[in-house]
């Protein structure tokens, strides 16, 4: 592929994340843990974040160039190859299926990350899951990443909450590194169960001040709607 195509198309992707998330979404909010923000500050992270729906993927975009970061994200080979233009997005296949074959191509991410930096993104589920369901769980995996890679693994903790709006709002938060080793996927759960609670305070507390401000919406629809009500009722 032309390294001027390359960049053009990066620089689009950019944009287009950015308008989809502020169309689709009403507000973005971001908290960063300080020892993460060290940990990203070094140029070379794992996420490893929990995987609510078809949003996930797009967010851990935004979020890396949001943070400085080049992002590679981990998706199914099935997924990557019907989705062509996810290569550009930074994703990059694995074989699920096939146990060995899958920590080749994990072999291979973290070879690529290592020469280029950035995030590599992760979702160790493995499939949507709800946020809501017990208990929660991750597979093996990201520990050979890490490895691989000699970086740090932080949990991201990601969530979708309604308010007043029919979009809903996402709540993202980058935890504090977890020990790089085969066994860090025992310690996923706790830390997004944590993510989780902090992520309740903030919509009980009520969200103010997004970190990506949804686009304004029109309120056409909804003062025509009332005027015909008033004028005709």
């Amino acid at each position: 592929m032309a390294d001027w195509f390359r960049r053009v198309f990066t620089r689009w992707t950019k944009k287009y994340t950015r308008g989809l998330l502020q169309e689709r979404l009403d507000g973005v909010w971001v908290q960063v843990h300080p020892e993460a923000a060290k940990a990203i500050a070094g140029g070379r992270v794992v996420c490893a974040a929990n995987h609510v729906n078809w949003f996930d993927g797009f967010i851990a975009h935004w979020a890396s160039w949001h943070l400085g970061l080049q992002p590679l994200i981990v998706m199914d080979e099935p997924s990557w190859k019907r989705l062509a233009f996810a290569e550009g997005f930074g994703a990059m296949p694995i074989r699920r299926s096939e146990p060995r074959k899958a920590y080749e191509d994990l072999h291979a991410i973290a070879e690529r990350a290592v020469r280029e930096g950035g995030a590599v993104w992760i979702f160790p589920q493995g499939e949507h899951t709800p946020t809501h369901l017990r208990p929660l769980k991750a597979h093996k995996g990201v520990g050979a990443l890490a490895k691989a890679m000699d970086a740090p693994v932080i949990p991201v903790t990601l969530s979708y909450v309604f308010q007043d709006h029919p979009e809903p709002s996402a709540l993202v938060i980058f935890g504090p590194p977890l020990q790089r080793d085969t066994h860090v996927h025992h310690a996923l759960p706790e830390s997004w169960e944590d993510g989780l609670s902090t992520q309740t305070r903030w919509y009980t507390e009520g969200l103010k001040n997004p970190t990506l401000a949804p686009n304004p919406r029109s309120t056409f629809p909804e003062r025509a709607l009332s005027w015909i009500w008033r004028t005709f009722s």
